[in-house]
């Protein structure tokens, strides 16, 4: 796996985007499907982000698009779409709980790329799109992989797995001076997601400063045994048992690194060696999560893009 800059200078220039707005009766989605001009192959890609900081039909320092015209370069027609209440989707914008994965969105998503000639699918989400990727694949026909980037294997709303974490280990120093900058002033002016999180982390800090415990939380309780939620667990287990290869990918600096493996030393673990010839776990060297440097984000469309090419030639 290249550590550079991994994609061609000319990317997109074997590829066209379409705007779509589907279900074709109601409209109710929009993404964009990005085809080969020429030679497409029968298996296509669906691509699900997180819901923190931007949509899949672009993402951070066009992440999303630039994967997209790396797949489809290679032959595979590409869907990227807005989840409901976000971007150009229809609905209202909610706190996206990693239980209630957008399956809707996904299966929909499998119709519309069906329409278009594709028969059989790939599957790469990040965070809740991994959620979304896992439960939405389970008995789908036609799914011949799925590819997860950091995925949460704990329970919980979107967003308070990092709180804790920077209420864990970030000093209060580093925290005071992240909350003044002006972007993430911006982010908890936007969005009450964000004000949670960071009464939150605040919360937690002030009871460890006057040497308080947290009172944990039910999803805190649930979550001590350091097992993987069944949110995770049950989709994996059965995509598994279906033949269906999974690949999941972190950074080592991620924090969902340490909680997954945490969770393998539990029933999470004999589940993965059980079925060691279908699931492959693999890091790159520093944190995914975000693909806050576009360093990352080449590593992670290299990943994607040669699991790909072994996986539907």
């Amino acid at each position: 796996m290249t550590t550079d800059i991994g994609v061609a200078k000319e990317l997109g220039a074997k590829s066209s985007d379409t705007p779509v707005f589907y279900p074709e009766d109601t409209r109710t989605y929009f993404g964009i499907v990005t085809e080969p001009l020429a030679d497409a192959k029968t298996t296509g890609v669906v691509l699900l982000s997180g819901t923190f900081g931007g949509t899949t039909t672009l993402g951070r320092n066009r992440m999303w698009l630039k994967m997209a015209k790396a797949l489809a370069d290679r032959g595979y027609p590409v869907l990227r779409f807005d989840y409901a209440g976000i971007g150009d989707s229809a609905g209202d914008a909610v706190c996206y709980e990693l239980e209630s994965p957008a399956i809707p969105e996904l299966h929909a998503g499998f119709d519309l790329l069906a329409s278009r000639g594709v028969t059989d699918y790939l599957v790469v989400g990040t965070c809740y799109g991994s959620r979304t990727a896992l439960a939405g694949s389970v008995g789908r026909q036609g799914v011949r992989g799925v590819h997860l980037l950091v995925p949460p294997v704990r329970t919980g709303t979107k967003g308070v797995g990092g709180a804790d974490h920077l209420a864990e280990y970030v000093g209060t120093a580093s925290l005071a001076k992240r909350a003044f900058s002006k972007r993430i002033l911006r982010k908890l002016f936007r969005s009450q997601q964000a004000r949670k999180a960071a009464v939150r982390v605040l919360t937690q800090k002030t009871r460890s400063a006057v040497g308080m415990k947290t009172q944990p939380s039910q999803q805190d309780e649930e979550s001590q045994d350091r097992g993987a939620a069944p949110g995770f667990h049950r989709p994996l287990r059965q995509l598994l048992s279906d033949g269906v290869p999974v690949r999941i990918l972190f950074g080592t600096d991620d924090f969902f690194w340490t909680e997954f493996q945490e969770a393998r030393s539990g029933r999470l673990g004999e589940e993965l060696d059980r079925h060691g010839d279908l699931i492959d776990v693999a890091t790159v060297p520093g944190t995914v999560r975000g693909f806050l440097s576009v360093r990352v984000q080449n590593l992670v469309i290299d990943s994607v893009v040669a699991w790909a090419g072994r996986l539907a030639p």
